[in-house]
């Protein structure tokens, strides 16, 4: 019986641990038939956001404390073209299942 309760709350606390998945994200706002933002993670601890409408990407690494998505990015540039500048900041998103939330505006959020 204690192997079973123990089993139990292993399972229950694995499962409550967050999890973020590589891949796309899609804001659920749109801009001119697009969404306003488009993030995308890869393996490798890196990532480009994507703004559509003004046609810029910032890009850069990301790590997770916690329950946040913590994006530092390096550098920002145009779609168009190859060139970037550098660019510091820091973007933090609360992970919430396959949404990631914008904790300055709830109502525009990215899900994958």
């Amino acid at each position: 019986m204690k192997k079973i309760i123990l089993l139990s709350s292993m399972t229950i606390l694995i499962s409550c641990k967050t999890q973020l998945r590589n891949g796309k994200y899609k804001s659920n706002c749109y801009t001119t038939d697009a969404p306003s933002k488009i993030l995308i993670l890869d393996n490798h601890n890196k990532y480009i956001m994507i703004y559509p409408a003004s046609v810029e990407k910032v890009g850069g690494t990301w790590k997770i404390k916690k329950d946040t998505l913590v994006l530092k990015s390096l550098y920002q540039g145009s779609l168009s073209e190859k060139d970037s500048s550098v660019y510091n900041s820091e973007i933090y998103y609360i992970i919430k299942r396959n949404k990631l939330i914008d904790p300055k505006n709830r109502k525009c959020f990215l899900i994958k």
